[in-house]
């Protein structure tokens, strides 16, 4: 929609003898910039609005993006502070998206960020938490409905209110606003996790340092204003342009022949769904369980199935609770039992190959692969699981540094108090810190694939798969001796390469370390957070 309006206004015809081949080439190329520039519109209060505020402090490290700064002191979620409407953000937003719309190139909003509460934290609004909480929803629910000028590429970004100061320097009208931020903060992170916004806690970034930031332990100072647009910045590149590779939270449609189908469980009685495909032939084939990633569902496209129906394989994509970001998914007892009930599903429905039944994942649908590992009670004849989380308490923390979504999707999931991990609830849906079954899984294959700058390029880094790796083949047998070294691991971490290079391909890949250890192998390639379609298949090993 936005390349339609964008040439509706632009694209005006102009002979080309007047243009001349450099002139038209000058044109399509200033056509291809304009289209490419990032409408943002920011919404904030008075640490947005100064002059050396964080919108202005964003401008000047995103110059090619439009950044509308709609900030205003005093400015608030969803309340007449002070009695006056304009200062309550529920009843300006249409307007000011509308003007942000007339005035964007394209007509049509790409970002909006929202960096509210502060004066929602007021002592005069102690008792109206909870409704701060629904107001931020409301305000949230009336921007994903302006439908002309927000669409579904656009992104709502909702960051945290900084910290306050002590009691001490602040004005009687903020005095234990810190108290009344830290109570909000889990919940504003719960509203944009459910409404599927991007979530930038600020709050815990500045605290450390905030009696050097602010003077009266409300308005930051223009090194306060720089940590939040860095902060905003950084999360717009993530997000924007740089999208982790296999994790698609866009929903598409599936092929005809593929069927959706409801899987009820019986732990709780909800009714999961997935899509499923059942071979054509009389003679039984083989059944792949293909798994979604980290923040898909069954819906996410998967780019194995034009090779399924090719090969007329069955076939099924479970839910299994859709993304990581509730309690009820994210490797708890549900979401493991959900794949189970799926292969059942698929056994019961389709002419399957007992023999050949094989759990495939990439990403957070390597993670559940390897659950399913350890907690299936079907006999699998493989597990294949590429670039997989193992540690969700270690991924945690390597997410925080990286500042991306998913600590903060880890801590909803573990249901954690305060943005501090419940590490005992992390470690028990990691797979990692399971049981092997090693009677049960003596004749399943698993294989573990990762690209070697993934974790610099990408979201996982390549410690959670050689880490798992040590961790199955010592309780299949292996002595030390037998274990990737933790020299080898930092090595191969830090470096990113190995000192003695094999002459080995997976696909067009070079094969940078491999290790095997009975039927469980590992192979780090040269790539980065990605499935190797055109081989993963293949890899299976299917008779």
């Amino acid at each position: 929609m936005r390349n339609k309006e964008f040439l509706k206004k632009f694209f005006i015809p102009i002979p080309s003898w007047k243009l001349g081949i450099g002139g038209l080439a000058l044109f399509f190329i200033s056509l291809i910039n304009a289209n490419a520039q990032r409408t943002v519109v920011a919404i904030g209060d008075s640490n947005g609005a100064n002059e050396y505020g964080w919108v202005n402090q964003l401008k000047s490290i995103r110059e090619g993006d439009s950044i509308f700064n709609y900030s205003v002191s005093g400015n608030t979620i969803g309340f007449d502070n002070n009695g006056n409407e304009k200062l309550n953000a529920l009843k300006n937003v249409t307007a000011l998206l509308e003007d942000a719309a007339n005035k964007s190139v394209t007509g049509n909003i790409d970002d909006v960020v929202i960096l509210l509460g502060t004066n929602d934290c007021k002592k005069v609004f102690t008792n109206s938490s909870d409704q701060v909480v629904l107001n931020l929803e409301k305000l949230i629910q009336i921007i994903r409905n302006q439908k002309v000028i927000i669409n579904s590429e656009s992104e709502i970004y909702i960051v945290s209110p900084p910290p306050f100061g002590e009691d001490s320097i602040l004005l009687e009208k903020y005095k234990q606003g810190d108290q009344r931020i830290r109570k909000l903060l889990p919940q504003f992170m719960k509203v944009a996790l459910n409404y599927n916004c991007h979530f930038i806690d600020i709050y815990h970034e500045l605290k450390p340092q905030f009696y050097k930031l602010s003077k009266d332990g409300v308005h930051l100072n223009p090194e306060g204003s720089m940590i939040i647009a860095k902060a905003v910045s950084r999360f717009l590149d993530n997000n924007n342009n740089n999208k982790t590779l296999w994790d698609d939270e866009a929903v598409n449609p599936w092929p005809d022949n593929f069927t959706e189908v409801e899987i009820k469980s019986p732990l709780d009685g909800v009714m999961g769904k997935a899509f499923f495909y059942s071979a054509k032939s009389d003679k039984p084939q083989p059944l792949i369980i293909s798994l979604h990633t980290w923040s898909g569902d069954y819906t996410q496209q998967d780019p194995l199935i034009s090779q399924i129906v090719e090969r007329d394989w069955n076939y099924i994509h479970p839910d299994f609770r859709g993304p990581n970001w509730t309690p009820q998914a994210c490797g708890s007892k549900y979401a493991i039992d959900d794949i189970d009930q799926a292969i059942n599903y698929a056994l019961k429905n389709c002419n399957a190959d007992m023999q050949n039944i094989h759990v495939i994942g990439v990403s957070g649908g390597g993670m559940a692969t390897l659950l399913s590992y350890m907690n299936s009670k079907y006999n699998i004849a493989s597990f294949s699981a590429w670039v997989p989380i193992s540690d969700l308490q270690a991924w945690y923390y390597q997410s925080l540094g990286r500042k991306n979504n998913y600590a903060g999707h880890i801590l909803a999931a573990t249901e954690s108090i305060d943005s501090l991990l419940n590490e005992e609830e992390a470690r028990n849906r990691s797979a990692l810190f399971m049981t092997t079954p090693i009677d049960k899984r003596k004749d399943s294959p698993l294989k573990i694939f990762a690209g070697i700058h993934d974790g610099y390029e990408g979201s996982v880094p390549v410690s959670q798969s050689l880490n798992f790796y040590n961790k199955v083949i010592k309780d299949h047998g292996a002595t030390d001796d037998q274990l990737i070294s933790q020299k080898e691991i930092l090595d191969l971490v830090s470096m990113r390469t190995y000192p003695i290079l094999p002459d080995k391909m997976i696909g067009d890949r070079q094969i940078v370390y491999e290790r095997n250890f009975k039927n469980i192998s590992l192979i780090l390639f040269e790539g980065r957070h990605e499935m190797l379609t055109d081989v993963a298949l293949e890899l299976l090993e299917i008779d």
